[in-house]
């Protein structure tokens, strides 16, 4: 089972990992639905952007549904693009200014064809926008302090981004060992929309997790259907296969990877996330009573992974989800 390790390691190093040979474990595959971008699925980037004095980008709307409102430098991403490539295009449209992405900052999962993506960053270079530049990306580009955002300076285009801004926050005030590290998208092609999951365990004397052994051992992945309200839903298709029933409550703690190319276009439109998920079981009889015995637990034994795992299970040390439908 060093294959659990080594793709452990691999996450630890945001990088790619491979998927099973087989379709995925979920049986709720669907070959009618193909996710296209900016037509069966939409994939929303957004950045937050420092100054030195801690100020955040802001630009102002061109649109004439909203047209003089503010908000975060945001877009819907392109035909053809990844989504790092996403965010530096609309950051650098709507501000004028280039953007270095650090790390994504969450995830916002709204439906099963309906993601936004934000990372926190700092700008690189360019000039900001000034209403001499303004264009049918946006009028303007200017900095404001959090209390300026949130007391009704300005007028926001929506309320929606004052939490991501509060997330970014508290990421920047927070010292290296106590949030989590920085994670970019990896350049992996996928055709569908796929989670991946690392259920885990804690029990007295470790963590243990769930893993499929089918072919090679593996964790868990299905498929994400277009009309899934909720990220748990392919968890509790998942937890029905493997003990019968879905009535224990996983928490997703965050996600440990996100893949997408885009490239080429239409045919590899999907993504794979990988979230991290605790589960609490009543007692060890229920934990071990498997209907599909191609289920086990696996205990880690690498000491770094271990801490590594651990962490990952604690809030706020792994990217956030933020699932706007949860049970």
């Amino acid at each position: 089972m060093d294959k659990i390790e080594d793709d452990l390691r691999l996450l630890l190093e945001s990088r790619s990992v491979q998927l099973p040979d087989e379709e995925p474990d979920s049986v709720r595959i669907n070959e009618q639905f193909v996710p296209i971008v900016k037509k069966t699925v939409g994939y929303i980037v957004c950045g937050i952007i420092f100054d030195e004095c801690g100020q955040i980008l802001m630009m102002q709307e061109a649109k004439t549904s909203c047209f003089g409102t503010w908000y975060l430098p945001a877009g819907r991403m392109e035909t053809g693009e990844n989504l790092l490539d996403a965010v530096k295009r609309e950051v650098l449209e709507e501000t004028g200014l280039e953007f270095d992405p650090h790390s994504l900052l969450c995830v916002e999962f709204g439906s099963g064809h309906w993601y936004r993506f934000t990372f926190v960053g700092g700008a690189i270079g360019g000039y900001l926008k000034d209403l001499s530049k303004s264009d049918k990306e946006s009028l303007q580009a200017k900095w404001f302090t959090y209390d300026e955002i949130k007391n009704g300076k300005i007028k926001l285009r929506s309320k929606d981004i004052l939490p991501l801004v509060e997330l970014g926050m508290r990421l920047r005030s927070r010292s290296p060992t106590d949030r989590h590290a920085n994670c970019l998208p990896v350049e992996t092609p996928h055709r569908r929309l796929l989670l991946r999951m690392v259920i885990a365990v804690k029990t007295d004397s470790d963590v243990k997790l769930l893993v499929k052994m089918n072919n090679l051992p593996h964790f868990p992945v299905s498929d994400i259907a277009p009309d899934d309200w909720s990220l748990l839903m392919p968890v509790f298709f998942i937890l029905r296969d493997a003990f019968g029933h879905h009535s224990l409550k996983p928490k997703i703690c965050g996600i440990l990877s996100v893949e997408h190319s885009g490239v080429p276009a239409v045919a590899n439109d999907g993504i794979c996330l990988t979230c991290v998920i605790s589960l609490n079981f009543s007692d060890d009889l229920q934990m071990y009573n498997f209907v599909n015995h191609d289920y086990q637990w696996y205990s880690i034994s690498d000491p770094t992974l271990m801490s590594f795992l651990d962490r990952s299970l604690i809030p706020g040390m792994s990217v956030p989800l933020i699932d706007h439908h949860s049970y």
